[in-house]
């Protein structure tokens, strides 16, 4: 559907050039730097006369990746404010193939080892709440200790929602963490990510220190990932020992649907996923997910209340519903009451993790409810990934109502014919 008043850039490292306009295939510009120049400098300028706006980057380097010129000075390495965006709020950066199409399988890579800046994408003190940005086919990769994030916002910023899909965050060791945000309205989803072999070294964040504040009268989660694979993350000994904390930003809440997170961490004090309670509101839901080979604990609930006087808020609730834990250290651990107000663990399989299987305080504790079962479920090789199961496996004879398999769409039947489950790592959406 073509939208009026709309206006698109595209990006081409080997055949573009950065004499030209920037506005076609054909005449595309040639570095990120020319993107960043055109588009996110001034304020005015970057397609914010358009209603409906995006950059076009194509991949005419293969896997090898864009290996830069990346720019240099204030956009990268202080406070100033460079954010894409347009009349109708939303601007998209989309990975095409070489010939300018679209392959769901492709991703536009950029490979950040020659990168310098503090950050790779900063947006800073410009609060609208109203601009959102969608980043879909991309790889980041290769990042190293010189940046402090590779997107970066700061407390009051004009980002409303940092959206992902088909993207992939692999191998790169930063300061502090992939992305790190802030703002009184932000949102972050990922959709069909992948984030593998990264650490981070702020052992006051993690890879995502997210939970953003959100001060609206929903008070949605400030992080979302469905469909998305966490695996190998943190594993050097001088690493973060969160994966996902929410703690550094506010606790506002997370959702993790149908995701797989697995062999993330070092040692047994580690927390794959830190959820921490702040003064407003936070709902958590982790549902359909498949919890494998955590080094410490898989999620750690803090029990930390406090009541925001402002905005009377105070309540909290946890939704742990037809996940597998399954030889972690620890598989779900609550700091203390009021930890568990409002908190139902329903229909989970636990098994093997090294601590305890199904938490002592699950079963007759207020709150609780539906079965939990302490039964293998029978994975081919959870170690490498693959979650699939024969259909006598405990995670489809005791699924739920609509016949899901525990621990979510990672979960694959064994073929009849002898042939294992296939655990892809994109699970086509649309």
């Amino acid at each position: 559907m073509t939208v009026g008043n709309e206006r698109f850039f595209y990006m081409r490292p080997v055949n573009g050039d950065d004499s030209n306009d920037g506005l076609s295939f054909n005449t595309a510009w040639k570095t990120w730097t020319k993107v960043i120049d055109e588009l996110c400098t001034d304020g005015t300028s970057y397609g914010g006369s358009a209603d409906n706006a995006g950059l076009y980057l194509v991949n005419e380097t293969g896997d090898a990746g864009y290996t830069g010129p990346y720019p240099t000075g204030l956009s990268v390495s202080t406070t100033v404010d460079w954010a894409f965006t347009s009349i109708g709020n939303r601007f998209t950066l989309l990975g095409l193939s070489a010939d300018g199409s679209f392959d769901a399988d492709i991703n536009f890579i950029f490979d950040l080892s020659g990168f310098t800046g503090s950050n790779w994408y900063l947006a800073f003190l410009k609060y609208t709440g109203t601009t959102e940005l969608s980043f879909r086919n991309i790889t980041w990769r290769n990042a190293t200790t010189s940046t402090n994030y590779i997107f970066n916002t700061g407390y009051d910023n004009e980002i409303g929602s940092l959206d992902f899909y088909r993207c992939i965050f692999e191998d790169n060791e930063l300061n502090n963490g992939l992305v790190g945000v802030g703002g009184y309205s932000n949102v972050d989803r990922y959709y069909n990510c992948i984030v593998r072999r990264n650490n981070t070294y702020n052992n006051n964040y993690g890879l995502f220190p997210a939970g953003s504040y959100s001060v609206t009268t929903n008070r949605q989660p400030g992080s979302w990932f469905y469909r998305s694979i966490i695996h190998d993350n943190q594993t050097d000994p001088s690493a973060s020992q969160y994966t996902l904390n929410t703690n550094s930003l506010g606790g506002q809440g997370i959702e993790l649907v149908d995701c797989a997170i697995y062999n993330n961490g070092n040692v047994s004090t580690d927390i794959t996923i830190f959820l921490h309670h702040q003064d407003e509101r936070a709902q958590n839901k982790i549902k359909g997910c498949v919890f494998f080979n955590n080094a410490g604990t898989a999620v750690y609930v803090d029990g930390a209340i406090s009541i925001d006087a402002l905005y009377g808020r105070s309540s909290f609730g946890h939704r742990f519903q037809g996940n597998v834990f399954a030889y972690n250290n620890k598989s779900i651990e609550f700091e203390y009451e009021p930890g568990l107000r409002d908190t139902h663990i329903t229909n989970n399989i636990f098994w093997q993790n090294t601590a305890v299987d199904i938490p002592t305080y699950v079963d007759g504790v207020t709150g609780m409810e539906g079965a939990n079962y302490v039964v293998d479920p029978e994975f081919t090789n959870g170690y490498s990934g693959d979650f699939s199961v024969p259909e006598t496996s405990p995670c489809f004879t005791y699924a739920g109502p609509l016949g899901l398999a525990i621990g979510g769409i990672f979960v694959n039947k064994i073929s009849t014919g002898g042939g294992g489950g296939s655990t892809a790592e994109y699970v086509t959406v649309f």
